[in-house]
């Protein structure tokens, strides 16, 4: 295994996290503006907050730990500005009434869109360059956000998608000649492209957000984890397991919690994570992640205890030397 971690909030990262990794003998922090569908505010809030010296000086203090810390965010309302629609409403999707609409995502159809794709992408790869070389740009975070225009209807979801990630590719290849951008297999695209090839830096990030955290996900009698994890054979004969990676719900609170305070009190199996990171060791993922947001120095300050972070760790496994 080539790392393993936790996937919290930007305004949770702090000394209490990092010391919190380190001593657990994890190596990887995922930093992950809030999702849903509110545009492009968390990407625009992000950047401020990568921006100031604090937390300037925290990205510096993980390097020094041997902690990769990289940025994991649903860009595509900032990649492609919504305010954009008036002048180019081709750019962004038709929806089943043959509309065009600027609520979310785009239109893969549209090179000239995608084109746009590509140089805000290099924008958003500048400011939150990794020393990883590893990007997670991804498409909003909504259901079904298909485009349902001539040429878009003819193609699946996850082939649109495979579309404009390779385009995102495109602009961190021309600011990060070794970076790579991750193809989020969740949701309605978690089977991957029929048509569409991802180009030389895509890679596999398996997020099995449909499924059930209190069985293994190779339980043969949980018929919701057969269905997550029915794609995963296919999904790395598509994209390799070079920098193929794991987002799990294992630790995810904020869901838990409603995604709102207060924080409530988690528990979790190591058992069962134990289990699925064999498995998905087996499988040949490189990095195995999980949500792990109101974990941390606010949920020690609401119940005057740490959450058990060495137990997860000790449960994902052992890191390659």
């Amino acid at each position: 295994m080539r790392y393993k971690g936790i996937v919290i909030y930007p305004e949770e990262l702090s000394d209490y996290w990092l010391d919190r990794v380190a001593d657990s003998g994890m190596n990887f922090l995922g930093i992950h503006p809030m999702g849903g569908n509110l545009q492009g505010k968390p990407i625009a809030e992000a950047i401020e907050w990568v921006q100031r010296p604090e937390t300037q000086r925290l990205l510096e203090r993980a390097e020094s730990l041997g902690i990769a810390v990289e940025y994991e965010m649903h860009a595509l309302s900032w990649l492609m500005e919504r305010e954009l629609f008036a002048e180019h409403p081709d750019w962004f999707r038709m929806d089943e009434n043959g509309e065009r609409t600027n609520d979310y995502n785009c239109c893969a159809s549209s090179e000239e869109g995608l084109a746009h794709l590509t140089e805000r992408a290099a924008k958003l790869a500048s400011i939150f360059k990794t020393p990883t070389g590893r990007y997670h740009f991804w498409t909003d975070d909504v259901p079904k956000p298909k485009c349902h225009c001539p040429k878009c209807r003819e193609i699946s979801a996850a082939d649109e998608t495979m579309k404009i990630y390779n385009a995102i590719n495109r602009g961190i290849q021309s600011v990060d000649p070794n970076g790579c951008q991750s193809y989020l297999a969740y949701d309605n695209v978690i089977d991957g492209p029929d048509t569409v090839k991802p180009d030389k830096g895509i890679y596999l990030e398996f997020a099995p957000m449909l499924r059930n955290t209190q069985r293994t996900i190779c339980d043969p009698e949980s018929e919701m984890n057969k269905r997550a994890v029915a794609p995963i054979r296919r999904l790395i004969e598509l994209f390799g397991t070079k920098d193929a990676q794991v987002l799990e719900y294992w630790l995810d609170n904020s869901w838990f919690s409603d995604w709102k305070m207060p924080i409530r009190r988690f528990a979790f199996s190591p058992d069962i994570v134990a289990i699925d990171s064999a498995y998905y060791e087996k499988c040949g993922f490189e990095t195995i992640t999980t949500f792990g947001i109101y974990l941390g120095e606010d949920y020690y300050k609401s119940f005057g205890e740490h959450f058990d972070v060495h137990s997860y760790s000790k449960a994902v496994g052992k890191l390659s030397d």
